[in-house]
């Protein structure tokens, strides 16, 4: 009779399913970056529009559509969200010695400054260029027009055709707190920072499907 065994080394197998392991953990987050994408665009456009700012930005009898003086700002925020929502990146990370690696999504990875730039971030009128959107996200209560401010009333001449600038002795335009934004603290960055959970969550969840397929 011939008899013979084996011990199985025990770092060896760890190496091996290890190593298995990694590779199917690999192909999953490659598999969900491709699967994610349209609904990360789709978890960051509603974020934005969820959120309160937005609907002042659509409301047409908000005081905030007369401040701005910008007769369609109601469309000019939906191609914000549309922007905001698509201008993400989204890359694997390799794995580590204590992990097997994840995702990483960086939206506006150059902050809020390129689309500051775009065109309908910015109107001329006949005191001069009116940059409403850095305003709106970036100078909180400090005055944005010196020496000027609202008047409300039935002005033909006005784009809204319900205010106008004028001269003011008592120091000048501000938007009210409520809208009022910081670099730091803004709409979209409210909007985007709810979603960190969000995001993670959708990622896990299409990764366990993909692993217990």
């Amino acid at each position: 009779m011939f008899k013979y065994s084996a011990r199985i080394d025990e770092q060896e197998f760890f190496n091996a399913a290890n190593q298995e392991l990694q590779k199917l953990v690999s192909s999953s987050i490659s598999y969900a970056i491709n699967k994610t994408r349209s609904l990360f665009i789709q978890e960051i456009k509603k974020s934005l529009i969820e959120d309160s700012f937005y609907s002042s930005l659509t409301d047409y009898d908000n005081v905030l559509f007369f401040q701005i003086g910008l007769p369609n700002v109601g469309s000019v925020a939906d191609t914000i969200v549309d922007y905001v929502s698509k201008a993400f990146s989204l890359r694997k990370l390799p794995a580590k010695k204590n992990d097997f690696g994840g995702f990483s999504i960086v939206v506006l990875k150059e902050g809020i400054q390129p689309l500051l730039s775009l065109p309908f971030a910015s109107y001329k009128s006949k005191g001069g260029d009116v940059n409403w959107l850095e305003w709106l996200l970036t100078a909180g209560t400090s005055e944005v027009v010196a020496n000027y401010r609202i008047m409300y009333g039935d002005f033909r001449s006005s784009r809204t055709k319900e205010a106008i600038m004028v001269p003011s002795k008592s120091g000048g335009f501000k938007f009210d707190s409520e809208f009022a934004g910081t670099e730091d603290n803004n709409w979209i960055t409210r909007s985007l920072s709810r979603l960190e959970s969000r995001l993670k969550a959708i990622f896990e969840n299409i990764i366990n499907n993909y692993i217990q397929k």
